[in-house]
């Protein structure tokens, strides 16, 4: 039997696998989006059509909490962003509050397993 802290971990190293790339920096601000404002309208955000910094890696991140709350059976059927706030949006507020809960543990997993983004130095023109 696994305890709560395998089954987040098994399934942040299992999106990690899938998104090798996905960026630390931009996963960090989710736990905090989801305090400040909630785990609808955070999910909201990350699900709207806008090229900011990270959104894509957000949208990712989200999408695997959406995978991660079905498979724990707190929503069922919420396989990307748009169903999760779909299943949110017609549930109850235990549901909300056991799946927020849950998002802001496993994004710490997601987070430290997350690999930190390279600053890639430009070429140095030598001077003559």
């Amino acid at each position: 039997m696994d305890n709560l802290h395998l089954i987040r971990s098994q399934a942040a190293l299992r999106t990690i696998g899938a998104n090798p790339n996905l960026d630390r920096s931009a996963i960090s601000k989710l736990p905090a989006l989801i305090i400040n404002n909630g785990l609808l309208p955070a999910a909201s955000y990350c699900q709207a059509e806008s090229s900011g910094e990270g959104r894509s890696q957000m949208k990712i991140a989200m999408d695997s909490i959406a995978t991660h709350l079905t498979e724990r059976k707190i929503v069922t059927g919420a396989n990307s962003t748009a169903n999760l706030i779909t299943k949110l949006s017609e549930g109850n507020s235990d549901t909300l509050r056991r799946a927020t809960t849950e998002a802001l543990h496993y994004f710490a997993f997601l987070k430290r397993f997350a690999k930190k983004k390279s600053k890639e130095s430009e070429p140095v023109e030598p001077t003559s």
